[in-house]
């Protein structure tokens, strides 16, 4: 096999050259040590807060798939407030388990001490009204797996892993904490070497983990998610659907600005997961 050090070097000969380019760092499985076979390896470019334009791409080298992002090094800082402010810590967590291959002029080392610096702060504590909203999901996404439970597997499955996604997340922002794309939920959620080298905190509640662990292993057992289900909605408070009602303040001036956000990431193609801001799909 080719030495992917090699493939590395080859990959940032063509970034080194440029005005714009700053540094780089590694990240991924190939900055822990967890790659597998078939393991891209991530890769994540600084460029000057001069530069007017970001690239996000794909090269063969040598045989190893590179996976790449170059960005301003404002657009990084933009990213890892949007990370934070949304509950999540993706790119975050990218740049902090990162490992410097090149620096200029010392911006990358700065970059990945910032982001170390917010994958130690907590999250603000989930508003009344999201807490509201979560258990109105949970209650509604049980009824519909009901629904389609004598239907077979095949026509409940689709719903019954999009159901288990969404307690998974709304769990953890409940209780504050980060986690992994999907890919790697279940390292996240067993292994604790795994959690330590990419320097995530895992759930306190071990019923919790075991609820999830025995709807992964029984994934035809609509008893499994519904346990997990009750034991969620009891941790976020009691719900009753009869009577239930939600009325918030519109503020029109956010909804503007929430377009606007959504319209420059569209553009910039970085509309392509729910827990993405500019940095990869399979993230940890």
């Amino acid at each position: 096999m080719n030495n992917w050090n090699s493939a590395v070097r080859k990959f940032l000969e063509q970034w080194t050259n440029k005005k714009e380019f700053e540094g780089a760092v590694l990240s991924g499985s190939y900055a822990v040590g967890t790659q597998l076979k078939n393991s891209d390896i991530d890769i994540m470019i600084v460029l000057s807060d001069k530069t007017e334009w970001w690239q996000r791409g794909n090269l063969v080298v040598d045989g190893f798939l590179i996976e790449y992002i170059a960005d301003p090094t404002f657009m990084w800082k933009k990213a890892f407030d949007d990370d934070y402010n949304s509950g999540k810590k993706v790119s975050v967590n990218m740049f902090a388990i990162s490992k410097v291959l090149l620096d200029k002029n010392g911006v990358v080392a700065k970059l990945k001490e910032e982001a170390e610096a917010v994958m130690k702060k907590p999250f603000k504590k989930m508003e009344t009204r999201d807490i509201e909203m979560a258990k109105y999901h949970l209650w509604n996404g049980l009824e519909k797996l009901k629904e389609l439970f004598s239907s077979g597997f095949v026509k409940y499955a689709p719903l019954y892993y999009l159901h288990l996604s969404k307690i998974i997340n709304f769990y953890a922002s409940f209780v504050g904490l980060s986690i992994p794309a999907v890919a790697k939920i279940y390292k996240f959620l067993n292994d604790s070497e795994f959690r330590k080298k990419y320097k995530l905190e895992g759930f306190a509640d071990e019923k919790f983990v075991s609820l999830i662990n025995d709807c992964l292993e029984n994934y035809t057992s609509l008893e499994a998610i519904r346990k997990l289900n009750v034991f969620v909605l009891d941790k976020l408070g009691e719900f009753k659907i009869n009577g239930w009602e939600l009325r918030t303040e519109i503020k029109k001036q956010a909804i503007g600005k929430q377009s606007q956000n959504r319209a420059r990431h569209v553009k910039r193609g970085r509309d392509v997961e729910s827990n993405s801001t500019g940095t990869f799909d399979s993230a940890v």
